[in-house]
């Protein structure tokens, strides 16, 4: 596989293959790996930070019970 990429780019892989000691293709794969790793649903980021269930009191139906968007972006 052949890309090409501009000189700008090529002084950051050459820059940070020599501060992480790598070979400037494992830089390359390295990044092409991370862009595409599945993505993270917001979901599992904020079960993974501890986020969820941190909330003791409160309705346990918010997004079912009608009642609680009575009036709900409507204009004053």
């Amino acid at each position: 596989m052949t890309i090409r990429i501009s000189r700008d780019l090529r002084a950051k892989i050459a820059a940070r293959a020599k501060e992480t000691q790598k070979d400037p293709s494992q830089i390359i794969r390295d990044a092409v790996e991370e862009y595409l790793r599945p993505s993270e649903s917001a979901y599992d980021a904020f079960a993974k930070s501890g986020l969820i269930g941190v909330v003791k009191k409160g309705s346990h139906d918010l997004s079912t019970n009608k009642k609680h968007f009575a009036g709900f972006a409507r204009k004053k």
